[in-house]
């Protein structure tokens, strides 16, 4: 297969899942989060940052962060983060409060992740909230770090210095991306595995400041609507960049054959992997007796039960042909039995 037909069969696959997972509707619970909690994390960052330095290095980082998470709005956001401490102090805040507003966001992203890898185990409490707080740490260390090279780096305004500007914007975030890509999906994945859908990440961020910035150049949204035509601008930012960060979980998915979705869509099937499984045959051979009408027989230890045939049930194993580079080959199996009331012919509902 070639190149090109490969890149179009991956992004058929890439958008399959994108609408299975229902990831623009995901996207909009992810920008209302982020909306709610950019202010608070802005001012836990200035805050943190005036504590160790002065208060002009602190708006200079907060400015140049200011540049990755809004393009149009940085100005209004360094204002009213700057105006904010000026009426109170890091230990009257409470920075509890602060941090309880921003980890939603990791919160969410959290639980986006885990249905783009079908995930169907579902994570405690203090699990959910440990993920949060280690990915709210490296992506603001991220954004810390970033935010300084952005604020003493410079190459000209120039089209050179402009090429440079966004390679250096574009390799800072995914330094920043990268906690978030391999933390969040709560599977055993590795580096390499996440990288394709952080590079895709990063770039699309990129490629969304270029145009925000041009389309407010053109539009004059600022000028011609005031402060809410900036917010308007603003959430539609926060939805199209946390859609890109969507789109970024699901090319790994898709390129590690993580979901059931287009596990073997996206790669093709290793048929030769299947066949060695050690119950590939056995879930195939179930299936067909299901689908006979025969009753199921389970038998665990000393323990022998006997059920009716189930309403519904699906048997299937996949084998994803994935290179080596991804983790290689994995074949996998599932058998989902659904007995209903009123159909089975039962009394119970089992």
């Amino acid at each position: 297969m070639s190149a090109f037909r490969r890149a179009a069969t991956l992004a058929r696959a890439v958008v399959r899942e994108a609408r299975a997972e229902r990831l623009t509707f995901m996207a909009g619970s992810i920008a209302y989060h982020a909306f709610v909690s950019l202010l608070p994390f802005m001012l836990v960052v200035l805050l943190l940052v005036t504590s160790v330095d002065d208060q002009a290095t602190a708006v200079d980082v907060l400015d140049a962060i200011g540049t990755y998470l809004s393009p149009n709005a940085s100005g209004l956001l360094t204002r009213t983060v700057t105006e904010a401490t000026e009426r109170t102090s890091l230990s009257l805040l409470g920075v509890g409060v602060l941090l309880w507003g921003t980890i939603k966001i990791f919160r969410s992203l959290d639980a986006a992740f885990s249905n783009i890898y079908d995930l169907d185990h579902r994570k405690s409490v203090v699990d959910t909230f440990r993920d949060a707080v280690v990915a709210l740490l490296a992506v603001g260390a991220g954004l810390l770090v970033a935010g300084a090279i952005g604020s003493v780096l410079s190459f000209g305004p120039g089209p050179l210095g402009r090429v440079l500007n966004r390679i250096v914007s574009t390799v800072s975030l995914v330094v920043v991306f990268l906690p978030l890509f391999y933390l969040f999906p709560d599977e055993d994945v590795s580096v390499s595995e996440v990288v394709p859908g952080t590079v895709f990440a990063a770039a699309g961020w990129t490629v969304l400041e270029y145009l925000f910035r041009y389309y407010v150049a053109v539009a004059g949204v600022g000028e011609r609507y005031g402060v809410v035509g900036t917010i308007v601008l603003l959430v539609t930012w926060l939805y199209f960049s946390g859609f890109v960060i969507l789109i970024g979980g699901a090319l790994n998915a898709v390129l590690g054959g993580r979901t059931a979705d287009v596990a073997e869509y996206g790669w093709g099937e290793n048929d030769a992997a299947k066949s060695r499984s050690p119950f590939g045959d056995e879930l195939e051979a179930v299936g067909e007796a299901l689908a006979a009408g025969h009753s199921l027989t389970l038998r665990v230890g000393d323990t022998e039960v006997t059920l009716p045939p189930p309403d519904e049930y699906e048997a299937e194993v996949s084998a994803p042909n994935r290179p080596d580079s991804l983790g290689g080959d994995e074949v996998e199996g599932h058998l989902d039995l659904t007995w209903v009331r009123g159909r089975s012919g039962g009394d119970d509902e089992v």
